[in-house]
């Protein structure tokens, strides 16, 4: 949220929306809201992917603008309307900045995308592995599997770390959310994270990784061409270095 010269800019999409705004009301500061699909000061209209793009067309106070970007990733889209939204507030010209977040490149980890080639094969890396936390774990899963169809996904996972006597009831609620999605294949590492596994669904189960060794033989014997490939877990299981291993062609390090 920002506060911005008497502006406070809540995210009408996050739960806790409606209690900030009664926080901002009895602070009598202005509220400007923004939402990917609910009306508000600024929502998107449209999302149409073009070649290796994303045509973006959002309304502010009724009036709407078209943007572009590489990224459709829901996460990516709400920073972006909450950043045209102070750029609003400035009185700029928004339609000078519509190609601006094209430039933008997605920090290691954080869901970057990646060709890999290893072994022979050319698969999708969806790098994830900065951190791991119940809300990032949500949006990563969904935005794999709202970002392609028709290919065979798989999920690599660790603990998410620090959550203290939570941590089996989140872990728990993860494997909810990965039953209803279109992911094939679930490899998780670590120890908390077998909540996980051990609640999904059996058609979805890929198996227990116990070392490094395991996550070398899963991209040698389970890994094929064309697959979609998304790491995510907290920094401290190590995933984060296996990624950029990958990503520079060492796998052969692990």
């Amino acid at each position: 949220n920002i506060l911005f010269n008497g502006y406070i800019i809540l995210n009408k999409d996050d739960k806790f929306y409606k209690f900030l705004y009664e926080k901002a009301k009895i602070k009598k500061l202005n509220i400007l809201s923004f939402s990917i699909n609910k009306k508000s000061d600024i929502f998107v209209k449209k999302i149409h992917k073009q070649k290796n793009k994303y045509r973006v067309v959002v309304v502010i106070k009724n009036k709407s603008y078209t943007f572009y970007t590489n990224s459709n990733f829901n996460s990516f889209i709400q920073n972006l309307l909450s950043t045209i939204l102070v750029l609003f507030l400035m009185n700029l010209d928004l339609n000078i900045i519509k190609k601006t977040f094209l430039n933008f490149s997605i920090p290691p980890g954080r869901g970057d995308i990646s060709d890999i080639i290893i072994y022979n094969k050319k698969f999708k890396l969806m790098d994830e592995s900065y951190n791991a936390n119940p809300l990032s774990m949500n949006l990563a899963i969904k935005n794999l599997h709202n970002y392609q169809k028709g290919v065979n996904k798989i999920l690599i996972i660790g603990d998410m770390l620090e959550l203290g006597i939570h941590s089996k009831k989140h872990h728990k609620i993860l494997s909810k959310v990965i039953n209803n999605t279109d992911i094939n294949k679930v490899y998780v590492y670590g120890d908390f994270i077998q909540e996980t596994f051990k609640n999904l669904k059996s058609i979805k189960k890929g198996k227990i990784l116990k070392n490094k060794v395991d996550i070398k033989k899963l991209f040698i014997e389970n890994i094929k061409n064309k697959d979609l490939v998304m790491i995510k877990g907290s920094n401290a299981t190590g995933l984060f270095k296996i990624t950029q291993d990958l990503k520079k062609g060492k796998i052969n390090a692990i």
